[in-house]
C-alpha cells in the first residue's frame, strides 16, 4: 500500500509521484501511460485522484491526451547536445546588462518526489519562491528556489555556507505556464541549471532550478565549483 503525506492533496502527490516516473525516465516521451484502472490499482486511490492528477501533468504539459489512443509522455528534452565549454559564464551576460527580478510566487509546502531526488527528503516542509529574472526589461530566465530554513514565508540566508554544487546541466523545453512568464513560445527549447547548496554542518539548505529560454545556448562552465557562485551572483539567488 503506498504511503502518503498527511495534511497534503492525494492528487497532487500523486502528481508528484507520476511525475517522478517522468523525470527519472521510467516513463520516457512518446511512451503511452498506464490506463486509469492500473494507475488506481497501483497507487491505491480513486478514480477521480487518478483523473485530477492526470490533468493537472496534462495542464502543466508533461502529459498529452491522443483521442481513441491513450495518454503519452510529451517529448520535452532537446534531441541535441549542449555545448559546455569552459572557463567562464559570460554567455549569460554579465555585467553587460541591466538586472532585474520579478517575484511571482512564494508559498511554503512539502517536498514533492521531484525535489526529493535532488537530495531533500519527501514531505520536508520547504518554502518555494518563485522568480523572473529580466536582461535589460526582457525576461531572461525562470527560477525556482527552494528554502529549508524559513520563518512563515522569509528564508534565512546562509552564513559561512558550503559551495554550491551544481547537479546538472539539461535540455529542456518550456511548458506553457514557463513559457507565459518568460514570453516565449510553448515548447520553446530551453536550458534547465540546478543547483543546491549546503549549510554550515553540511545539510542541503536551497535547491535552485534555473530555466533559460533560447534554441542555441551555450554557457561557459569553468572548472570546479566557483563557477556556481557565478551563477547565483548573476541571478542574485540563494543569498
Amino acid at each position: 500500500m503506498a504511503c502518503w503525506v498527511e495534511g497534503t492533496p492525494l492528487h497532487y502527490q500523486v502528481r508528484e509521484r507520476m511525475l517522478n516516473r517522468i523525470l527519472r525516465g521510467e516513463w520516457p516521451p512518446g511512451l503511452a501511460i498506464p490506463s486509469e484502472s492500473v494507475l488506481v490499482s497501483e497507487y491505491d486511490v480513486s478514480r477521480p485522484t487518478i483523473r485530477q492528477a492526470i490533468q493537472a501533468l496534462r495542464t502543466e504539459g508533461y502529459l498529452v491526451a491522443r483521442k481513441g489512443a491513450g495518454t503519452f509522455v510529451r517529448k520535452r528534452l532537446l534531441e541535441a547536445p549542449l555545448v559546455l565549454t569552459a572557463p567562464s559564464v559570460t554567455a549569460l551576460g554579465g555585467d553587460d546588462f541591466a538586472w532585474s527580478r520579478r517575484e511571482v510566487r512564494r508559498e511554503v509546502r512539502p517536498v514533492g518526489e521531484s525535489e526529493a531526488e535532488l537530495g531533500l527528503a519527501v514531505g520536508t516542509p520547504v518554502l518555494m519562491v518563485e522568480q523572473v529574472t529580466s536582461r535589460d526589461d526582457v525576461p531572461f530566465c525562470l527560477v525556482y528556489s527552494f528554502h529549508v530554513r524559513f520563518t512563515e514565508t522569509t528564508y534565512e540566508p546562509l552564513v559561512d555556507a558550503h559551495p554550491a554544487d551544481m547537479i546538472r546541466v539539461s535540455g529542456n523545453v518550456l511548458i506553457p505556464y514557463e513559457a507565459d512568464l518568460l514570453e516565449e513560445s510553448s515548447y520553446t527549447a530551453s536550458l534547465l541549471i540546478e543547483i543546491r547548496r549546503h549549510d554550515a554542518d553540511g545539510r542541503v539548505a536551497q535547491l535552485h532550478r534555473v530555466y533559460v529560454p533560447g534554441p542555441a545556448i551555450v554557457v561557459e562552465l569553468a572548472d570546479g565549483l566557483g563557477n556556481v557562485a557565478s551563477v547565483l551572483g548573476l541571478l542574485d539567488i540563494g543569498t
